[in-house]
This record gives C-alpha cells, sequence and structure tokens, in this order.
C-alpha cells in the first residue's frame, strides 16, 4: 500500500490484466471463426462474381475493417458485452468466408491470397476487442479498496492507447491488402 492507503498496483499486475484480456479477445474471436468455419466447411457453391478487384480501394478496406474494430472497441459503452458477442460474430464471419473460399479455389490457393495480409488484419481487430475489454477487466480486477467506477475510468486512457495500435495495425494491413489485390490486376 501506498501513503494513503491504496494498493500500489505493479507493472506485473497490469500485464497480468493484459494477457487475460488478450485471452478472452482472442478465445470469442477464435471460437466464432472456429463455429463459422465448421458451419460452411464442404458447402460447395460457385464462386459469384462479386465486386471486380481493381475496384477494392484502400480507403474502402480500411474503413470496412475500422467498423469493424470499432464495433469491438464499444465493450468500453457496454462493460464489454459488445466486445464479446461482436468477437463472435466477427469470428463467424471470417470462419465461414475462409471455408467458403476453401470451398471455391482449395485451401493453397486461398491461403496463398491472403497470407500477406490477413495476420496482420486479425491481429489488429484482436488488439481493438482487448481495447474493448480492458476497462471491464481492470474493474473486475480492481483491488478491493478501489471503486469499480473509478477502476473501469482509469483504464480508459491506456485503452484507447491499445486502439491507437490496433488502428496503425490495420492501416498497415489495409496498405498490404491494396497492393496484394492490384498485384492480381
Amino acid at each position: 500500500m501506498d501513503m494513503t492507503g491504496e494498493p500500489v498496483v505493479t507493472g506485473v499486475d497490469r500485464w497480468r490484466a493484459l494477457a487475460k484480456t488478450f485471452a478472452v479477445a482472442l478465445v470469442t474471436t477464435v471460437g466464432g471463426a472456429l463455429v463459422g468455419y465448421f458451419s460452411m466447411k464442404g458447402v460447395t457453391q460457385d464462386a459469384a462474381p462479386g465486386v471486380p478487384v481493381s475496384h477494392i480501394a484502400f480507403w474502402t478496406i480500411l474503413w470496412r475493417n475500422l467498423g469493424a474494430a470499432m464495433m469491438l472497441y464499444s465493450g468500453v459503452c457496454t462493460v464489454g458485452v459488445s466486445t464479446v458477442i461482436g468477437g463472435l460474430l466477427l469470428g463467424g464471419y471470417v470462419g465461414a468466408t475462409w471455408a467458403a473460399a476453401v470451398s471455391a479455389v482449395g485451401a493453397a490457393s486461398a491461403g496463398g491470397s491472403i497470407v500477406w495480409y490477413a495476420p496482420l488484419e486479425m491481429l489488429g481487430l484482436v488488439l481493438a476487442a482487448v481495447a474493448g475489454l480492458m476497462p471491464v477487466v481492470a474493474m473486475l480486477g480492481r483491488p478491493p479498496t478501489t471503486p469499480r467506477l473509478r477502476a473501469y475510468s482509469d483504464a480508459l486512457p491506456t485503452s484507447l492507447r491499445m486502439l491507437a495500435i490496433a488502428v496503425a495495425v490495420l492501416v498497415a494491413a489495409a496498405f498490404l491488402e491494396t497492393l496484394v489485390i492490384g498485384s492480381r490486376t
């Protein structure tokens, strides 16, 4: 305890809280992806024409990913509920689209086309989910003498910094995705 009687929070405590937050975000997203993948595995369908790749621009990719990131970050306003639900839904979507791509063109072709940007994109989205869960994890792991609302609000600046890192990762991923898509045309 410090001189005011407040428990001292160490760097180790902060790293443990961050690890717990990352684990929850990762489990919900990966869990959703597995459900999505296995729900679509083996479904065959001819590839839909879709949007010509020459019309997909950096800004389109970035805005789509930032929208998903903000949905995941919205947990700061809902005590983490929307982040968990959003992670499950986003993971389900990713898993289902992966299964559809594998059914349409095979795993090697589908993976070869996204290997340069998808891991970075997923990292950015998981970091946004981590940012959305940080205040609730801080509140749940607070010392007994710290009020819940104080623990929650004290975690908001760190949460915003994590969101900024997530956005930077998503900008880099959108740039790489634009280059990859542009190289196909």
